[in-house]
């Protein structure tokens, strides 16, 4: 069994990459659904210094065994968000700091 790794999506379009740690996994799998809304509270913000990114966000928020979240059922936040890159832009990257993106 692996961590958990997710892009979570705001109301206003923006996305941020969670972790959740293998020992903390099994508390989270079955409370996080995709498509859900959800209201999380504490946990760490930390800097997102993957080499391949999910996102371009400077940040990243790691699940502790504190943190809590609840179903809002909340519809302003859209189901899904898309930020495409061209092929150019692709081809012209470096391997540091690559952005895993939508083509």
């Amino acid at each position: 069994m692996t961590s958990m790794e997710m892009v979570l999506l705001d109301a206003k379009g923006d996305n941020i990459h969670a972790y959740v740690k293998k020992s903390l996994k099994k508390d989270f799998k079955d409370v996080i659904q995709e498509d859900n809304a959800d209201l999380f509270e504490n946990l760490l913000v930390a800097l997102n210094d993957y080499q391949f990114k999910t996102t371009p966000h400077k940040f990243k928020l790691n699940f502790m065994g504190s943190t809590k979240c609840k179903d809002v059922h909340d519809d302003s936040i859209p189901k899904f968000s898309f930020d495409f890159i061209s092929f150019t832009d692709i081809l012209g990257k470096t391997r540091e700091n690559i952005l895993l993106g939508n083509v």
